[in-house]
């Protein structure tokens, strides 16, 4: 993703509750990595549905109690928009040789609906695709 382009992700709140769930269970809490995953899965575990973003004492109050008003669908819009960003970010490095990471990779991109290129496909059709799509992996 060179930030010219973007997807469009339409989800429901049940989607990304899915998302958490199964980013979790695809970063296996506790097995043996030298990489980000176990502070990942922390990060995810504590702050997947709680918005960080500094809101005024009615907003956060609205947010304790669940509500959902205008101001804390906005919150929790930029909040899993950072989120995902943040993934993407994160996932896009190569070095990374860890089973359980290259897992969150796909979880990711089929939440997002990616579809890579395939070896198979003519020329022109990955360079269609490879437009269309953000790489995440």
């Amino acid at each position: 993703f060179d930030g010219e382009r973007y997807h469009i992700i339409e989800q429901s709140w049940a989607a990304f509750s899915e998302l958490k769930e199964d980013l979790l269970t695809a970063l296996d809490a506790g097995h043996v990595c030298s990489g980000v995953c176990p502070w990942l899965w922390e990060d995810l575990h504590h702050n997947f549905d709680h918005p960080t973003k500094k809101v005024n004492l009615r907003t956060w109050l609205q947010l304790r109690l669940r509500r959902r008003t205008k101001d804390t669908i906005q919150v929790f819009l930029e909040h899993f928009q950072e989120l995902l960003d943040s993934m993407l970010t994160v996932l896009r490095q190569r070095h990374i040789h860890c089973r359980q990471f290259h897992d969150v990779c796909a979880v990711l991109a089929r939440f997002i609906d990616v579809r890579p290129p395939t070896l198979l496909g003519s020329p022109q059709e990955e360079a269609a695709s490879l437009t269309t799509s953000v790489a995440c992996c």
